[in-house]
């Protein structure tokens, strides 16, 4: 190591620089602790190698994976990453804290979880996998305990990275979890994008049944994953959407030709469905979820969205409810008045390099019927979009993709904490419109 290494290195923030609390997640190698950075009011999430535990070169390979990954990638459905720690030789992974809950925990309160929320978590997990595809890369370790909900209806997908590369042998196949691998995993293939989609019906099924869709009655879920048909979603005690158990079953098809060619596919097709099903926003989806677990209260306004809205019910509703929250929004708005005059500036751009603490933009985006929303590039998310999409303030170039739309761009320029709103109609060309045209229509000049 040479001289110029060894001082960014000794620059950097080491573990013991923070203040470490309970245990928000414990996997096969690590530990995610709450933690706070003295001088700093907020709380992080640190993931570290398990206390006492020798640590393999699968296990830096998983950090140092995702490490990089998450630096390259910008989903607000994936976890932000803040830095990176030294711990000794081996490096620890510090994130934003959420203060959500990952859904394993809610699924062990409730079971099943609403089929309607259950397509909004896998719309947004879908979003997620989406943007690690686009850096040519895969997750490989999808399953419930890595993929967090925020009491305001967010969704985090965790674990890039867990997972290392298939067929290396030694500590690799240690992180390997058999339950929610495809069946090419099984056989010792790496994960690639067609494996996420395989997972991505595995979260599906749990979600909705309650249960993994493989019978393994005798512990040989290998075999079951490999050789044997998921369980039927349908008369398992639960009504759900039309249209969602051909989803997941397609998922879930053993050979990889056979399932949606990619998880862009699967939630457009989830989007569908839920559209179809219901207009209330995927972030009071969520939330209620988290509050049938008793984890959190749900988001305000139960109201459906769009013409049904509009009756006299919902109209009671809102007059009910609007001098309170007119109230409660100008008390917010002088509170914040005064807390933003007093504090004291213990955070300045020397010591908040990331800029985590400033304000950030929001984008609202709406498109009829759906699309694949990209920022400067980057796939960010995919409609209908139940809260505001956080981006840098200045310009960006906004694309709506639909797969039978021309593109739809747009340029906006944003200040902090600003909101824009933009509303697009995708001009989708419908099966009659695609034909030869009509000879009355058919410019002939030259």
């Amino acid at each position: 190591m040479n001289d110029e290494t060894s001082q960014k290195r000794d620059q950097r923030r080491h573990l013991d620089d923070y203040q470490l609390g309970e245990t928000v997640h414990t996997g096969t190698h690590t530990v995610t602790r709450r933690a706070t950075l003295p001088g700093i009011h907020r709380s992080f999430l640190i993931k570290s190698l398990k206390p006492g535990i020798r640590p393999s070169d699968a296990v830096r390979r998983a950090l140092k994976r995702e490490r990089d990954a998450l630096c390259a990638m910008d989903h607000p459905a994936l976890a932000t990453m803040i830095e990176t720690l030294w711990d000794g030789d081996d490096i620890a992974l510090v994130f934003m804290d959420h203060h959500g809950h990952r859904l394993d925990t809610v699924l062990e309160r409730v079971k099943h979880v609403d089929p309607l929320a259950a397509l909004a978590i896998g719309i947004a997990v879908g979003g997620a996998l989406g943007a690690i595809h686009q850096l040519g890369e895969a997750h490989g370790g999808l399953r419930a305990e890595v993929v967090e909900l925020t009491g305001r209806g967010a969704v985090l997908l965790h674990g890039y990275g867990e997972l290392g590369p298939a067929g290396r042998g030694g500590d690799d196949e240690a992180l390997m979890i058999p339950e929610n691998m495809a069946p090419e995993q099984l056989l010792g293939d790496a994960a690639d994008t067609l494996t996420d989609v395989f997972q991505l019906g595995t979260l599906l099924f749990r979600m909705l049944a309650g249960r993994l869709p493989f019978d393994a009655e005798d512990g040989a879920v290998s075999q079951s994953i490999r050789h044997q048909a998921p369980l039927p979603l349908a008369g398992r005690g639960r009504a759900i959407p039309d249209g969602v158990e051909r989803v997941v079953a397609r998922c879930l098809r053993k050979r990889r030709r056979d399932r949606y060619p990619d998880v862009a596919s699967v939630t457009s097709e989830l989007v569908h469905v839920l559209r179809a099903s219901s207009s209330l926003p995927s972030d009071l989806l969520i939330s209620r979820a988290l509050a049938s677990a008793g984890l959190a209260d749900p988001l305000p306004f139960p109201l459906e969205r769009g013409p049904e809205a509009s009756t006299a019910k919902a109209k009671q509703w809102m007059q009910r409810l609007a001098a309170p929250v007119t109230t409660a929004i100008a008390v917010t708005a002088i509170a914040a008045l005064v807390w933003q005059s007093l504090r004291e500036p213990t955070i300045d751009d020397a010591s908040d390099p990331q800029g985590i603490v400033k304000r950030p933009a929001q984008l609202r985006v709406l498109a009829h019927p759906w699309a694949a929303v990209h920022i400067d590039g980057k796939l960010a998310e995919i409609t209908p979009v139940g809260r505001p999409i956080e981006v840098v303030p200045g310009r960006h170039t906004i694309v709506f993709k639909h797969p039978a739309a021309p593109d739809e761009t747009r340029t906006v320029e944003i200040i902090a904490g600003q909101t824009i709103l933009l509303d697009i109609e995708m001009q989708v060309v419908r099966p009659e419109d695609a034909g030869t045209p009509d000879a009355e229509t058919v410019d002939e000049s030259p």
